[in-house]
């Protein structure tokens, strides 16, 4: 078989050396008005000539002359159709012939086919320019520069023979498994070796006549590729915003719907689909003419609605709401204007995606998911095509992984897809999408051209168009029993610095899905009990807001600076909402309110208004308190702080801390709880070299950890706070042209350590993590992701382990002690107790690694692209240190990480009570997601979810106050009635219900 595939390799070249002609060493640029010189190629990284011009260079000219021979590899020219093939890598490129503008192009559609005669005339001149600007961030290349001839006239066209036998070189595997005779190939490619060996034969019209009696034999395998089928759709993938601002991604969004549809006129078979709700908004505001145009079509199954969210999203950092929120919102739009509801997932362009996806997309109605970006994976490639993903609580939705965005109808790439699918999971049909991306543009002519030739080829499979819901739906209902279970996050192996780029997003992200969530909660409370008119519009608007900016080259940080400002501007639209929705901020001291929107009592530290400390016990449970109540300002509890020579030390009734004089680090944790040593080495802040990346926004440099740089220097340390309730050191530390300040805090009641930072940060390709060596050794580490935990070793003991050297979290992750399995971990010095561990709450960081006995949290990095100087500047943020006994769930991990990000908060409000609680459920592990009137505004929506990965039966119990229940109903996602709670099961506002480890459960209560 290998002879077969070189011998084929060698006559494929051979076809193609007659029919395509490289005019790369022909062009001329232009140095001046009417003076020009040639240009020399050079060789690209993949060793292939091209020409070359420097980063951001503007106003590059080529040009030449070309004159039809009469001869070309032998063959006569006369009649020849001849095309013009370019690539090019330029911020802008337009394509001229014979002095006439014939296309224009991008970044994004950086390729062509252009039509220069399809009756070639030998001595014909074609007069060809091109004029491009280089990219802003990369050198600027034409890659490619050929013609193509082809003989449509004559008995048999080298170029499509070349391109058959492509297609049959790439189906020899799938051949040989079903015992598909190779013979006719192997005669084929024997008897053209001897036909180019005849020099006579290819210079002259035979050629042609000798290609044809060659190939008929070949038209066999036709009837085996005709039970093959494809099904073709059209589509573009728009950015919402990325290498440009939003107001540009409209224009684009409306130049490429209306090609789109005028191109359906003229091409019938064009199917076109689109996702994101937002962009259909955006027509509809703007362009009310081509919006009922899309809806026509729509009507008319000529245009598909895809992804039924309000945009594509991020994949790792939203929380669990914001994902329902995104379908919610999406799918309402898609009713409302065009009485559709989507069934397929479409995140292809998304960086990963969390465990808890399968569960959320089922219970909102999606039938399969489709991505395919872990075809970008650099380490391992994803050994499945077509799968059941199984999600952290087992559900399971069937997930295809699509060809990759921005194809053409090109059938060598159709022909590989497919053979890949086939070798893998032995299905002989698959979709096919194709048309310009990223940037807009959609399907073209040429393309569509393209494939009613290869429709009507006999050795091609079968084509057809169709709707990607159609044709998955048709595939799902006959899937094979083998189909293999993915059951893990769909983590992609590359753009690992998405998770900590362009950190004042990420901060504004956490910070505005609790508030928004807060002033939901709250103003559902405020109709409730005081009739304040619920503001459900405002509502919607200020989540469409939020869910805006969550696109997957926004929140993530990868685009340019212009995209940012759009997005700090709708961050604070949304803010300006949820201030207007809750009470009277708290001014003075007098009458305040203490609001905990959490569904447990919990107590906190507070500042006042007047900067005072207070303490404030158990505020109840999603209610409120009165401060001059529940307050305390002093205590006799341990809290105290000592130095010697070489330590401060602080120290209350859990822990004592110590902090090195000389570096400012922590340099040792003792809890006194368990008797024992935390910390091996102190923590420390840690830099390292991290550059040398083309996609430098999202990539982290994989051998960064082989280019640390030097440690901070300590300026200074001294006392801040020091009185019965907070205890605080300040340390400020310089690294070259940066600046760190850390307030280390410990309280009187807490078994924690707080660590609030304040970053002047100035530093260019540099990544900064902060590290906490433990004293003991774990084979893997627990990370929240939304609504849920995953466990990821530390040990790197698989390819697909080791390549998650850097991972997504949500607001903790704990590295505890797991007993040594023999032979993974080395004997670590003395004993631990089961169930001893650390674990890190952040609020507003995403990206963690872990080594056995090391567990970091990364903090800020320093990328130019495509966003010069991205994070340069001040940062505030906050981390904190919770050593513990037992494992996170006997440690209340989530609940401490929900009060660090979700703070108690202080207002005065009309709701009046010493104290009230409105919400109480029984057990610590089910967290409240959200309480909002429901979209038919016929009750209200409560959200929980299970987060210890335990089934656990709860009590629930709403206060009379809040709500009479006259039914209550187990729903979707999408806030449609699955089933009655029956009324026995109701006893005035209180009842039981049991959740399965790590389930996601919504109730419509209607009241009376």
């Amino acid at each position: 078989m290998t002879t077969l595939v070189e011998n084929l390799s060698q006559v494929i070249n051979k076809l193609k050396s007659r029919s395509h002609l490289s005019i790369l060493n022909n062009w001329q640029r232009q140095k001046k008005q009417d003076v020009w010189e040639d240009l020399a190629t050079v060789n690209s990284k993949q060793n292939k000539p091209m020409l070359s011009f420097l980063k951001q260079e503007e106003n590059i000219h080529l040009k030449q002359t070309w004159q039809i021979p009469e001869i070309y590899a032998g063959l006569s020219t006369l009649g020849a159709t001849i095309r013009l093939n370019l690539i090019w890598w330029a911020d802008v490129c337009e394509i001229w012939v014979n002095h006439h503008k014939v296309q224009e192009g991008d970044l994004f559609d950086q390729k062509c086919r252009i039509l220069l005669t399809d009756h070639a005339e030998p001595n014909d001149e074609f007069n060809l320019e091109i004029k491009l600007n280089s990219p802003k961030h990369d050198i600027g290349a034409l890659q490619l520069s050929e013609l193509v001839f082809e003989y449509p006239h004559k008995a048999c066209d080298p170029d499509q023979v070349a391109t058959e036998l492509e297609i049959l070189q790439t189906y020899i595997p799938v051949f040989t498994k079903h015992q598909i005779d190779l013979q006719p190939l192997e005669s084929a490619t024997k008897n053209l070796i001897v036909l180019f060996s005849q020099s006579e034969v290819i210079a002259s019209d035979r050629f042609f006549e000798q290609l044809a009696e060659i190939r008929e034999p070949l038209l066999q395998y036709g009837e085996f590729l005709k039970q093959r089928q494809i099904y073709i759709l059209g589509n573009s993938h728009i950015d919402v915003a990325w290498l440009w601002a939003i107001a540009e991604t409209k224009n684009a969004m409306q130049r490429t719907f209306t090609s789109a549809l005028n191109l359906q006129e003229h091409y019938p078979e064009l199917i076109f689909n689109q996702s994101t709700a937002v962009s259909y908004q955006w027509m509809e505001q703007e362009y009310p003419e081509l919006f009922i145009r899309i809806q026509t079509a729509v009507a008319n199954g000529k245009w598909e609605l895809i992804g039924g969210m309000w945009v594509e999203p991020d994949g790792n950092l939203p929380s669990g709401e914001s994902l329902i929120r995104q379908i919610l919102y999406g799918q309402e739009y898609f009713r409302a204007k065009f009485n559709r509801e989507v069934k397929i997932a479409w995140l292809p362009d998304t960086f990963g995606f969390h465990w808890q996806m399968p569960q959320i997309l089922l219970k909102s109605g999606f039938e399969t998911f489709v991505t395919q970006k872990l075809l970008w994976n650099d380490s391992n490639k994803f050994p499945h095509q077509i799968f059941w993903w199984e999600g952290v609580d087992g559900s399971r939705i069937f997930t295809y992984f699509s060809n990759e965005i921005g194809q053409g109808l090109e059938p060598v790439a159709i022909a590989k897809y497919l053979a890949n699918q086939e070798e893998k999971h032995y299905i002989p049909e698959t979709a096919w999408l194709y048309g310009v991306g990223d940037h807009g543009g959609g399907p073209t002519a040429d393309m569509l051209n393209m494939g009613r030739k290869w429709v009507d080829s006999p050795i091609f499979f079968e084509m057809q168009p169709s709707t990607l819901e159609d044709f998955l739906l048709d595939l799902k209902a006959k899937l094979p029993a083998d189909l293999p279970i993915w059951q893990d996050e769909l983590y992609l192996e590359f753009h690992r610095g998405t998770f900590t780029t362009k950190a004042d997003q990420k901060k504004q992200n956490r910070q505005v899905e609790v508030l928004l969530g807060n002033a939901e909660k709250y103003s559902a409370i405020a109709f409730l009990v005081n009739k304040t008119p619920y503001p459900q519009d405002l509502l919607e608007q200020a989540w469409q807001g939020l869910l805006l900016n969550q696109f997957h080259d926004i929140l993530p940080g990868t685009s340019i600076p212009e995209v940012f400002i759009d997005a700090d501007r709708t961050w604070s639209e949304v803010r300006e909402i949820c201030d207007r929705l809750f009470s009277q901020e708290a001014l003075g001291n007098a009458n305040l309110q203490a609001w905990n929107f959490l569904n447990w009592r919990r107590s906190q530290l507070i500042r006042k208004p007047d900067h005072s400390l207070c303490w404030l016990e158990n505020v109840p449970s999603f209610g409120f308190a009165e401060l001059e109540y529940i307050g305390i300002t002093e205590t006799d509890a341990l809290l105290k702080v000592t130095s010697d020579s070489d330590r401060y030390y602080l120290e209350n009734q859990y822990l004592h801390v110590e902090i090195d004089l000389k570096t400012g680090a922590i340099a040792q944790i003792f809890d006194k709880r368990s008797q024992r040593l935390i910390l091996q080495s102190a923590s420390e802040l840690q830099f390292f070299e991290d550059k040398g990346q083309y996609w430098d926004a999202w990539n982290l440099a994989p051998d960064y950890e082989n280019k640390k740089l030097e440690s901070a220097t300590l300026e200074s340390i001294e006392i801040v706070e020091n009185c019965s309730l907070l205890i605080s050191l300040r340390i400020i530390q310089k690294f070259r042209s940066s600046t760190f300040i850390q307030e280390i805090q410990l309280t009187a009641f807490e078994s924690f350590i707080t660590v609030h930072n304040w970053v002047d940060w100035q530093e260019e390709y540099t990544l900064v993590k902060v590290a906490f060596p433990v004293n003991w050794r774990s084979t893997y580490a627990t990370y929240e992701i939304p609504m849920g935990t995953i466990q990821r070793s530390t040990l790197g003991e698989t390819p697909e382990a080791k390549a998650k050297w850097e991972v997504p979290a949500q607001y903790w992750a704990d590295i505890a002690f797991s007993p040594n399995p023999k032979g993974i971990l080395p004997p670590s010095a003395g004993e631990c107790p089961l169930g001893l561990g650390l674990s890190i709450l952040n609020d507003s960081k995403y990206g963690y690694d872990a080594k056995p006995d090391c567990l970091r949290l990364t903090l800020l990095r320093s990328p130019n692209w495509p966003s010069p100087n991205s994070d340069r500047g001040k940062h505030e943020f906050t981390y904190r240190l919770v050593p513990h006994q037992g494992d996170w769930r006997e440690a209340n991990i989530v609940q401490l990480a929900q009060e660090l990000n979700n703070p108690l908060v202080l207002q005065s409000s009309p709701i009046q009570a010493n104290q009230s609680s409105f919400l109480q459920v029984s057990a610590p592990n089910i967290i409240l997601s959200a309480f909002k009137r429901s979209q038919d505004q016929s009750g209200w929506i409560i959200r929980f979810y299970e987060s210890y990965g335990r089934t656990t039966e709860t009590n629930i119990e709403v206060s009379h106050l809040l709500l009479q229940m006259d039914q209550i109903w187990e729903c979707d996602l999408m806030e449609n009635k699955i089933t009655m709670i029956l009324s026995n099961e109701i006893n005035l506002n209180y009842f039981t219900i049991t959740f399965k480890p790590y389930e996601i459960k919504t109730f419509l209560c209607v009241n009376r």
